[in-house]
């Protein structure tokens, strides 16, 4: 019979997760080295099968929420400004309610943070969020163009002999 536990590793923004098998009975004491961080799982009766990235869920809940073209919309909108939840309804195809129903997921998110004044529901984006997923995609962008300059120097490097 056997048994799945993750196993996690802080690291920064995302933590790598292990996926690791748990065998019990006769002949689990197979010895397998994870070849990364040298640990062995020793006596124990553990395979590990498969390392997987897993970030932040606030990163994650951030582009889900992103994903949706209408909720984009809203975000480039209040990006411009405050503005009441009829203003925001007011260019999109959907009811109020469909689109208090994407400033809900907007604000489990993170991104956007709404408030009454008398009867009117103001929204505005939370900047410091927003912050979060430039930042992310600022790494990306920095690791990729670095890489990409190597290539370049290595091709003229490679082309003058």
């Amino acid at each position: 019979m056997a048994q799945f536990h993750g196993v996690t590793v802080t690291d920064r923004s995302c933590r790598l997760a292990a996926v690791v098998i748990r065998v019990r009975g006769k002949g689990s004491n197979a010895v397998q080295n994870d070849g990364r961080s040298g640990v062995a799982l020793q006596n124990r009766g553990e395979m590990l099968l498969k390392y997987m990235l897993q970030y932040s869920d606030t990163l994650n809940a951030a582009f889900s929420a992103l994903a949706d073209p209408t909720r984009r919309a809203m975000i480039a909108r209040l990006c411009d400004g405050p503005a009441s939840v009829g203003e925001l309804a007011e260019p999109l195809p959907m009811s109020l309610s469909a689109v208090g129903q994407h400033l809900r997921l907007l604000e489990a998110a993170g991104l956007v943070v709404t408030e009454k004044r008398g009867r009117t529901r103001m929204c505005r984006v939370a900047p410091e969020r927003l912050a979060a997923v430039e930042t992310w995609f600022a790494d990306r962008r920095r690791r990729t163009e670095h890489r990409l300059d190597r290539l370049e120097a290595f091709l003229q490097k490679d082309s003058e002999s």
